[in-house]
């Protein structure tokens, strides 16, 4: 599917992660692909969209994570920048952001496998991505 294949080529292109062994005594988070379609007003398909996603329930606080973080602008954030560009008389322009990463420094190793179903290329028998 086009759409997947987008998404990897994106995570491979921002070097993500790189193909490796699984560490002795180290453990791997499952991933799994999410599949969305994008409709335009009268419910046309205009883009089908996939993201590779971890699945987060397989893990433990304590263990695999100590704390997380998702940025994420509030609605009220929003409309008060909306409303300061408009009283400033400023220009707004829209832009679609394909693929989002936070860098940061990361102070554990951490493994995933691979979405099931991928090709042998991007996700090698026995192999596991290690997060970059």
């Amino acid at each position: 599917m086009d759409s997947v294949r987008r998404e990897v080529e994106g995570l491979i292109d921002k070097q993500t992660f790189v193909i490796t062994d699984l560490p002795k005594g180290a453990r791997s988070i499952p991933t799994r692909i999410v599949f969305k379609l994008k409709v335009d007003g009268e419910g046309n398909v205009i883009k089908y969209k996939s993201r590779v996603v971890v699945k987060g329930y397989y893990q433990r606080i304590g263990v695999d994570f100590d704390d997380s973080f998702a940025p994420v602008a509030h609605a009220t954030a929003i409309r008060a920048a909306l409303a300061i560009a408009t009283a400033k008389n400023w220009d707004i322009t829209q832009i679609d952001v394909t693929q989002a990463f936070l860098n940061s420094e990361m102070d554990k190793d951490v493994y995933v496998d691979p979405p099931d179903g991928l090709p042998e290329e991007w996700a090698p028998k026995g192999k596991v991505w290690k997060l970059l």
